[in-house]
């Protein structure tokens, strides 16, 4: 279901946030790990892939900013991102940022 309060919704797909991780954390995370994985594809996941925080929206449960894209809508572009680059990484990548991507995929 829609939510129409921006507070509380994200700005891509305008769901409820209701896993709070921040762009910001999630993109260091898999920044991470494609640092690990696959350090060729470092230069086409840029930093910086959505806009910089909100000025009111909820807020990220580990670095407090407040946030206005779902972790699903990130994960989904990073996804499409290493499908295009590298899709032997998918089945890795769904193991570890899967935020309902697997199940919307069925």
């Amino acid at each position: 279901m829609k939510n129409n309060n921006p507070a509380t919704a994200c700005a891509v797909c305008m769901e409820t946030i209701t896993n709070p991780i921040c762009v910001g954390c999630l993109e260091n995370q898999i920044r991470e790990w494609l640092s690990y994985r696959a350090p060729q594809l470092m230069s086409i996941f840029g930093k910086g892939m959505y806009f910089g925080g909100a000025s009111e929206g909820t807020r990220c449960i580990k670095c407090k900013q407040t946030m206005n894209v779902c972790t699903y809508c990130f994960a989904k572009d990073v996804m499409e991102l290493l499908s295009a680059h590298d899709p032997d990484l998918l089945d890795e990548y769904l193991s570890m940022f899967d935020f309902g991507l697997k199940e919307a995929m069925v």
